[in-house]
């Protein structure tokens, strides 16, 4: 019995070759050297610091927060999980968004996001804006959870794509 198939099985494993503009050497998908992927995958991988400074930073703040608007322990508690309805919100956007706009515009966007959130925070008269920026704050941790991971793949050469995910 004859496979009129060009491919075989074993051809799933066999490593594809880089194309970089008839470079050779360790660069990244957009011809850069491994210096730029570097700190690419530095920058991006912030996205990932943020996500824990994000979600443990108001253990610390919550003392203030709790005498600042005399919140009662529900609401101390919907302070400190509301964030979690932008995180899933995002994360299950964040894919969709990012092959549509572009990984790089989206990492930008999930920036100012954050930034954006940080302010309605720092500057919320009441508990209704704390929590709207607490949601917000989570829109931009729930985004980067997918951008981040696929721009650093994006940027890295295959030999070093594991090791700069895990940054």
């Amino acid at each position: 019995m004859e496979s009129h198939s060009r491919y075989s099985v074993g051809d799933a494993y066999k490593p594809i070759k880089a194309q970089t503009k008839g470079k050779t050497g360790p660069q990244g998908t957009h011809g850069e050297g491994l210096g730029f992927v570097f700190v690419a995958a530095v920058f991006a991988a912030l996205g990932g610091l943020l996500f824990g400074y994000g979600t443990g930073v108001i253990s610390g703040a919550l003392i203030f927060i709790k005498s600042q608007f005399s919140l009662s322990v529900f609401q101390q508690e919907l302070v400190v999980s509301v964030v979690l309805l932008g995180v899933v919100s995002g994360a299950l956007s964040g894919g969709r968004l990012a092959d549509l706009f572009g990984r790089r515009l989206m990492l930008l966007v999930t920036s100012v996001i954050f930034v954006v959130g940080a302010v309605i925070c720092a500057a919320a008269p009441s508990l209704g804006a704390l929590l709207v920026g607490r949601i917000v704050v989570g829109l931009g941790i729930g985004l980067s959870c997918n951008t981040v991971p696929a721009y650093i793949s994006e940027v890295s050469p295959p030999r070093v794509r594991v090791r700069m995910n895990l940054m």
